[in-house]
């Protein structure tokens, strides 16, 4: 479902950005130092979107459809102009329409409300995804042996699922679907199956890393 609209500074990348996960950036192209700090000069927000086509360096990237409004919370500007900030993503956004890009790529978009879904269902799911993902911590810190500090979930599902997606080690294309899951409970299911497979793979790497060892 779509609520209001405005016209937002995009910034293509080659990650994804999901809602209230944080996201460091050099900035250093003049268009975006342009951008960057007209947002700050005004307090305003951009958007993140994945590079459907093109590079983040050269001309305008085409974007994918759904991406990110993004708030600067921090930035550092450098002697030579160029800007290392801290984003944290807000709400989800549907681009409706691209503008010029001059000089640098703006869009009208509209934003995405969360829906639950089935709100059983992505409760039982959100459980399951909590001990999923909380296994494999402590199964990768047996294995690298790197201690695992302690550390508070999102308690709302919705945020979640949003983390357990940023956590993924997953191509950049694989979390873009997951960021425009239509429900809650979708993108919590998709974040369960694929963190499993992620956790059969890893304990398959290691045991042959093992034996190949010894």
């Amino acid at each position: 479902m779509k609520s209001d609209s405005l016209i937002l500074p995009i910034f293509p990348l080659k990650t994804v950005l999901f809602p209230g996960v944080p996201m460091p950036l050099h900035i250093f192209e003049e268009r975006y130092r342009r951008m960057i700090n007209e947002c700050l000069a005004e307090n305003k927000s951009f958007g993140v979107a994945l590079i459907k086509k093109g590079k983040e360096v050269g001309p305008p990237a085409e974007p994918f459809e759904v991406g990110t409004e993004a708030k600067i919370s921090r930035a550092e500007r450098l002697d030579d102009g160029r800007l290392n900030i801290l984003a944290i993503g807000l709400r989800r956004f549907k681009i409706e329409r691209l503008l010029e890009p001059a000089p640098y790529l703006s869009a009208e978009v509209s934003f995405l409300e969360d829906e639950d879904g089935n709100r059983e269902q992505a409760l039982l799911t959100d459980q399951i995804l909590r001990l999923v993902l909380l296994d494999f911590i402590q199964l990768t810190s047996i294995f690298t042996l790197v201690p695992v500090y302690p550390f508070d979930l999102p308690q709302d599902p919705t945020r979640f699922s949003y983390l357990a997606a940023h956590l993924l080690n997953l191509p950049a294309k694989t979390k873009q679907k997951l960021l425009e899951s239509s429900t809650v409970e979708e993108r919590l299911k998709t974040a369960r199956d694929l963190l499993v497979a992620e956790r059969m793979r890893f304990i398959k790497d290691q045991v042959e890393k093992a034996f190949s060892e010894n």
